[in-house]
């Protein structure tokens, strides 16, 4: 059975709290395969697609990444179509440009997530944990062709990390580890960054954009074999086996594709209230890479993985509902206590028996005196 894991957020009104659900998730049984405590990187890969021309309708953006960078002149990538009336005049979420090292701050956030919530020790940071390959690889396809089936979302992913084999063993090879130089198979996870907003955006009712990509954890059982890569080094051939991987958008944050204005029509809005009215649809992306990457370290779902109304479950109090989304995205829930202490090596010092604390630091001398206007 393939398991795909997509998180589609649902955004309902202006004046509204945004509602997520979560669609089509399995349960994580690749874990056993995989050491827990083995994960010692991540390494980014960018691609994008053929430039529409015309301008596919279904999918966000034109199959590039953004490269506009804002300037003193226009600083907003994109207005209302009124009379340059400002989408956001404030902070923007994941500006442009989206390039390499955009990417970067994306992997550096989500390391930083995992070792605030872990007391430093996944991802500790003895040593380098992520590195991006800064050149943009181009999709055989258009964007529209790998939206049809969860099979092509693996073709998408596949074909990236071939033409990056040469990059990603250079890497795999030399960076500083634990063990003096390099990672070996399964040691570090390779995200691949695909132009356009990712479909796990969406509104609550009319979707426009029907042929943006879902966002996946893609396990051994989805790959169906493992990824096979090699490079010759000084008549050398060295190879690496992906078994498990991330596939991300560029971005989650809809206020610089022309589809906000469908998802959240302006018609609605008085025009005099107009400027700014999209600060607030605003979603970042650290929450779901965080989420993804939970698979890979075999932390497993807090909702429902059948579909079962509600989907929810533990909602906001967990990185594994979608507690990711906390604070538009920004700063993701911790995983919730039950996956703490189901995994102490991983997030020891994190469980706390507050009734052997409350005896143990127990003074005798303390008078608790209740007053009569409690």
């Amino acid at each position: 059975m393939i398991r795909l894991l997509i998180l589609s957020i649902l955004l309902f009104g202006l004046i509204y709290p945004q509602q997520f659900s979560l669609n089509s998730y399995r349960t994580n049984d690749s874990c056993p395969e995989m050491s827990i405590n083995g994960l010692e990187g991540i390494i980014g890969v960018m691609v994008q697609f053929d430039k529409e021309d015309p301008d596919d309708l279904r999918t966000s953006g034109d199959g590039e990444f953004i490269t506009l960078e804002p300037s003193i002149d226009d600083p907003y990538p994109s207005f209302i179509n009124y009379d340059d009336i400002s989408r956001c005049s404030k902070s923007l979420l994941e500006s442009p440009p989206h390039n390499s090292s955009y990417f970067e701050s994306q992997l550096r956030s989500v390391i930083n997530y995992y070792r605030t919530i872990s007391n430093n020790q996944i991802f500790s940071d003895e040593y380098p944990r992520y590195e991006m390959i800064d050149e943009v690889y181009n999709a055989e396809e258009k964007m529209e062709y790998y939206a049809r089936s969860e099979n092509r979302l693996v073709e998408l992913y596949t074909e990236t990390i071939l033409q990056a084999s040469d990059r990603i063993i250079n890497i795999a090879e030399n960076i500083e580890s634990k063990n003096g130089k390099g990672w070996k198979n399964n040691e570090f996870i390779i995200v691949v960054f695909h132009a356009g907003l990712g479909q796990d955006l969406g509104s609550s009712g009319f979707d426009p954009t029907i042929y943006d990509i879902h966002s996946a954890y893609i396990d051994p059982d989805m790959l169906g074999s493992s990824i096979e890569i090699e490079s010759n080094s000084e008549g050398t051939e060295i190879t690496r086996t992906i078994s498990n991987g991330i596939l991300l958008p560029e971005t989650l944050n809809p206020i610089y594709y022309d589809v906000i204005e469908d998802m959240y029509s302006p018609s609605f809005t008085d025009e005099e209230d107009l400027e700014d009215v999209y600060c607030y649809h605003q979603t970042g992306m650290t929450g779901l890479f965080a989420y993804l990457l939970g698979y890979r370290l075999c932390m497993p779902p807090m909702h429902s993985t059948d579909n079962i109304y509600p989907v929810v479950r533990i909602g906001r109090f967990g990185l594994m509902d979608y507690g990711a989304y906390n604070r538009h995205g920004l700063i993701p829930a911790p995983p919730n206590i039950w996956t703490r202490t189901k995994h102490q090596q991983l997030l020891s010092n994190q469980a706390i028996n507050i009734t052997n604390d409350i005896f143990e630091n127990y003074d005798e001398g303390i008078t608790l005196t209740i007053g009569s206007n409690l």
